[in-house]
């Protein structure tokens, strides 16, 4: 069993998930398969090659555009052949943290070091020594003196903005993949999958749908299917075999729950910042 602030393969909790199962823009699930899939397969000729052998990625995005998801396509794809660490900032005590999870990540190799919420530990915010001796080990561990060969970092973040510069230089996270909310055809295309196991009613329009939810990640579009069943098990509309029988109103009456909800979170912040809603 390994320390606290780190789970290792056998003991992750993934789902059988795979690329069908994902809808990313065509560049941004290339950039991932050649810097991880493709990167394993071929690594033998990437040591022929000098200091190529190792790989830092950022994906970088707003919430539900599939960032966790990745990581399950990825376990799956990769199984006993690359061992996976798996890290939270939550876990991270300190720089010997960093260090330990680096020393066993080069130990176990070749290996994948999944971060999450990689802007909690990599944002340009040094006001503590805590937090500045993190961002120091990890920017070394990244690209210092250590040989990283066989090694892939897997950070995700919700805002790279936010990020200090050197997080972003050549050699530490210089592969940054946008994940972004889906364009109007890719919803299309979201709608289609996940509705495909329910009793959609005649007047169900997916392409109408696609037009109104713009801004909707991934998540948000499973949320807006979720709810609209829901509505329709409320309002006792089921087939002879108890399946929803899920109709436009009941996907208009998901909309406006879900634009009720975003309002009143918008209200929330302008609450809490009154300065930023006067902008």
């Amino acid at each position: 069993m390994g320390p606290p602030y780190m789970d290792f393969q056998d003991g992750l909790k993934t789902k059988p998930t795979t690329w069908g199962d994902i809808a990313l823009a065509p560049k941004s699930e290339e950039l991932i398969r050649s810097n991880t899939t493709d990167f394993f397969k071929e690594l033998s000729i990437y040591k022929e090659n000098g200091k190529f052998a190792c790989r830092n990625i950022l994906l970088a995005g707003p919430p539900g555009t599939g960032k966790s998801m990745i990581n399950d396509i990825l376990i799956q794809e990769l199984k006993d052949e690359v061992t996976f660490i798996y890290v939270t900032s939550k876990s991270i005590h300190g720089s010997g943290s960093i260090a330990g999870i680096f020393d066993a990540a080069r130990m176990l190799g070749p290996a994948v070091v999944i971060m999450e919420d990689l802007d909690l530990v990599g944002t340009a915010d040094r006001n503590t020594n805590n937090r500045k001796d993190i961002l120091n080990e990890l920017l070394n561990q990244l690209s210092g003196i250590y040989d990283n060969t066989g090694l892939v970092v897997l950070g995700s973040t919700n805002q790279a903005g936010a990020f200090d510069e050197a997080m972003l230089r050549p050699l530490r996270f210089s592969t940054v993949v946008p994940m972004q909310f889906p364009d109007r055809n890719l919803r299309h295309k979201i709608l289609k999958k996940i509705t495909a196991g329910i009793h959609l009613a005649p007047d169900v329009d997916l392409g109408g749908l696609a037009d109104r939810t713009d801004n909707y990640s991934g998540a948000g579009l499973t949320e807006l299917k979720e709810m609209a069943i829901q509505a329709a098990i409320s309002g006792h509309a089921v087939d002879d075999q108890g399946k929803a029988i899920v109709s436009a109103a009941h996907f208009e009456k998901a909309l406006d729950l879900i634009r009720l909800k975003k309002e009143y979170l918008e209200q929330l912040k302008r609450d809490e910042n009154p300065a930023e809603g006067k902008k």
